[in-house]
């Protein structure tokens, strides 16, 4: 029995050696810029030959996932047969030169991926790298948008007593709905499933399909900090986010050299400090005149928050992170009599 299970783990050993191969080939091919999609003369040639070899590494993969008898991959393989497919699709299209459905076909793969990427992880106990993320353009004009209107509701519509309960009812939805999302089909699973693509499919991230999504994070620290501060720093906190990330993913994917911390940059970080604290100078300006050392507070927070920023990853989504790092600066300030 022992000598089994030694074999059964070798070969799963084996397994995850040769699909990193695999894996890797794929982020590489879904790390191209979307532009790449847009000038078929140039970019085409080379995305063909890049499918080609996609196509030849997977079905490498998929014969030997199917050769092994000692454990159930069917799950695995039933994504990564997926994946073969949309590679195969992607190809025909690219050698049509037909732009529009080459984009809508390379972000299916990207989808097809976080699936895969997470079901190797339940299946084999594989951690693949961090989830990959396209620009998104909508997402961006989104998450600025709702940010600001909510700071606006909280400015000048609720108490903070009254933002803890709106915070509570949201954190509550949130968490049911993720709980449901992951139950059984017969539970009401796929229902759950099928809401949310409806609901957020335009502006989600793919690999939120399949993880918690930044949302829930986001009225989840809200709820927090609804709880435990001022309001003046709930909505510093809020706007923090709602200005600095956007800016942090503009600055950084157009002028980002220098990396700090995983898909990180300096100038992304800096974009991040910069837009945030202005923007915390402008609403402390505006609408709160009297508070004293403004440009500090607003910078603590813009400086909180870009850390929360870099040390968000695999446990805790930056839409948790930031607003309480933001938080945390400016009660660390307070801490020195400001």
């Amino acid at each position: 029995m022992q000598g089994r299970a030694a074999e059964t783990r070798h070969e799963v050993n084996d397994l995850i050696v040769c699909l990193e191969v695999f894996t890797k080939k794929l982020e590489g091919f879904l790390k191209l810029p979307v532009s790449s999609f847009s000038h078929p003369y140039q970019a085409y040639p080379q995305l063909l030959d890049e499918l080609g070899d996609l196509k030849t590494e997977g079905e490498h993969q998929l014969n030997w996932l199917k050769a092994l008898s000692t454990r159930d991959f069917s799950i695995v393989i039933e994504r990564l047969e997926y994946i073969l497919e949309t590679v195969t699709t992607l190809s025909e299209e690219v050698s049509k030169k037909d732009k529009q459905r080459s984009l809508t076909l390379f972000r299916e793969l990207l989808c097809a991926y976080e699936a895969y990427r997470y079901h190797l992880s339940v299946q084999l106990g594989y951690a693949v790298s961090q989830p990959l993320r396209l620009t998104n353009a909508g997402r961006s004009i989104f998450h600025m948008g709702w940010g600001v209107f909510a700071v606006c509701l909280a400015e000048f519509c609720f108490e903070l007593g009254q933002l803890w309960w709106i915070a509570f009812s949201f954190c509550s939805f949130a968490w049911t709905l993720e709980l449901m999302r992951r139950a059984p089909r017969k539970l009401g699973g796929a229902v759950a499933q099928r809401i949310y693509r409806l609901a957020f499919g335009k502006i989600a991230h793919p690999h939120e399909l399949y993880s918690i999504t930044s949302g829930t994070w986001y009225v989840t620290a809200v709820l927090l900090l609804s709880s435990t501060v001022s309001k003046v720093t709930l909505i510093l906190a809020v706007l923090t986010l709602a200005i600095g990330d956007p800016f942090a993913g503009l600055v950084g994917r157009r002028f980002g050299s220098l990396k700090l911390i995983g898909q990180r940059t300096v100038e992304g970080s800096l974009g991040f400090f910069v837009s945030a604290g202005l923007a915390n100078v402008l609403l402390l300006s505006l609408l709160h005149p009297l508070t004293s050392h403004p440009w500090l507070i607003a910078f603590a927070a813009a400086a909180g928050g870009s850390l929360g920023e870099l040390i968000s990853g695999r446990i805790l989504d930056d839409n948790f992170t930031i607003p309480i790092g933001a938080a945390l600066g400016i009660f660390a300030l307070h801490q020195f009599g400001i």
